[in-house]
């Protein structure tokens, strides 16, 4: 008897370099998003113009999602007044934003796009919700990434 019992046979290549791949493609998808979405708002607060805007009123869009499942999306109707004189009215989606809760008549700072004035925002901490949480999300998949890829080059 020259093999113990207790040896740890090896696992195919296939088996544990999978995990590490699918881990890696979510640390990058989350991450992508954050990078977007972070991009998206810097670059509209670079190139935007910034007007005092007032908050009319808030909607509620019901979505049907996969089996007949709802959702609700929570959006303040915004008015605000671009530097042509144009005067507008947009929705600006609010259930997302962490530190923000506004009110009917308060009035608020917009920053809009001069080229594409429907593209707005509040300006605010609560535009960098998205990208913090999916960046966070990342840092904690790729965490975890880097903890199979050690345990991968230790088996070999």
């Amino acid at each position: 008897m020259d093999e113990a019992p207790y040896r740890r046979r090896r696992r195919e290549v296939g088996q544990t370099l999978l995990p590490c791949v699918i881990v890696l493609l979510f640390a990058l998808v989350f991450g992508g998003v954050a990078v977007g979405t972070a991009y998206d708002t810097y670059d509209l607060y670079q190139v935007g113009e910034r007007v005092e805007g007032t908050v009319e009123g808030f909607r509620t869009k019901t979505r049907s999602g996969r089996k007949g499942r709802r959702s609700s999306v929570k959006y303040a109707v915004v008015s605000y007044t671009t530097k042509q004189g144009d005067v507008l009215k947009e929705e600006y989606n609010v259930e997302g934003n962490l530190f923000s809760s506004y009110e009917r008549g308060e009035k608020v700072e917009v920053v809009y796009d001069p080229a594409e004035p429907s593209r707005m925002c509040i300006t605010g901490w609560g535009n960098w919700t998205i990208s913090v949480i999916f960046g966070a999300v990342s840092l904690v998949i790729f965490s975890l990434w880097c903890k199979l890829v050690i345990a991968y080059i230790k088996e070999r």
